[in-house]
């Protein structure tokens, strides 16, 4: 496989996989709302920060670059539907997508969910270190 920019003719796809993201990563409700996903996606592929692993002419794996200032990139949404996981597709698309940022001359990083062992460990495997913990909390109208 190979990375590669999203194309346009892969979004309905993508949203499906950004639904599927943000389900199986506990997105607030409000966040996985259709419209905004669908927005979501419509911007990556408009910017070109939607990025897929390509395994015989389809994706296979998917990740968005964001911004961090100037001079550092964040890995986000890595997502592999439940039918190609288990192949390193996700593993090698956030290796190669890394790699990049680092020879663009800026640092790169990520958020995992610290209670999810096999991430963890295939982003160590990649050369991730862990810095920092921290817990998220949602507060909601009474």
């Amino acid at each position: 496989g190979a990375m590669r920019a999203a194309q346009a003719a892969e979004r309905d796809l993508l949203i499906e996989w950004e639904a599927g993201f943000a389900t199986e990563a506990k997105i607030p409700s409000t966040d996985r709302d259709p419209t905004r996903l669908a927005r979501t996606v419509d911007e990556c592929l408009a910017d070109g920060t939607l990025l897929v692993w390509d395994v015989d002419g389809a994706p296979a794996s998917m990740l968005r670059r964001r911004p961090i200032g100037a001079d550092g990139v964040r890995v986000s949404g890595v997502y592999t539907p439940a039918d190609k996981r288990g192949r390193g597709y996700a593993a090698a698309l956030t290796a190669a997508f890394s790699q990049a940022v680092l020879d663009e001359g800026l640092f790169c990083c990520l958020h995992a969910d610290a209670s999810n062992p096999l991430t963890n460990r295939l982003y160590r495997r990649i050369g991730y270190v862990n810095l920092a913990t921290y817990e998220d909390f949602v507060f909601s109208a009474a």
